[in-house]
């Protein structure tokens, strides 16, 4: 994955919801780009994934 720089969270102490924020946000873009990706497969059945 090209982000590993950004995993070292500086400045965020203990705080959970920082940590939760920061996941929800590279999950949001794993899922775009999965959806993104579908249009391109022609397979049928790959696209039900």
């Amino acid at each position: 994955m090209s982000d590993q720089a950004e995993l070292p969270l500086s400045g965020s102490g203990d705080d959970p919801r920082h940590h939760t924020g920061k996941l929800h946000d590279m999950l949001t873009r794993v899922a775009e780009h999965a959806r993104e990706d579908v249009g391109k497969i022609s397979e049928p059945k790959a696209g039900s994934v």
